[in-house]
């Protein structure tokens, strides 16, 4: 489902977001602050699954569901918003960023409800 095997380190270090499908890309939180990178990328709109500031916020559409970034986490109440931000960015023709502070196990729930 993801593609290419990414090493752990690229993930945590911001190196690399990857497409899952078209229009919805999965990272962590290095990876969303790579503003050149998002944009071409054409990301529009970033899911945040963790309690963090948007980085850019005059330049994506984001939307912050505030949840501890570990493995104990239960992310399933929150599935329903995160569905509903990732269908509103397609729906208007972007492009969306889905990611945690890591980049392990929220981003990956939520980019999965798809």
């Amino acid at each position: 489902m993801l593609g290419t095997f990414v090493k752990t380190s690229d993930w945590f270090n911001g190196r690399r977001m990857c497409q899952v499908e078209e229009g919805l890309f999965l990272g962590s939180y290095g990876d969303a602050c790579y503003k050149d990178r998002l944009k071409s990328s054409n990301v529009t709109h970033i899911l945040t699954v963790a309690n963090l500031a948007p980085a850019f916020p005059g330049d994506f559409v984001y939307k912050v569901v505030d949840v501890t970034d570990t493995e104990e986490t239960h992310i399933g109440q929150h599935f329903e918003e995160c569905i509903n931000f990732i269908d509103e960015a397609r729906r208007q023709g972007g492009s969306i960023l889905v990611h945690c502070l890591w980049g392990v196990s929220r981003r990956l729930g939520s980019g999965l409800g798809q």
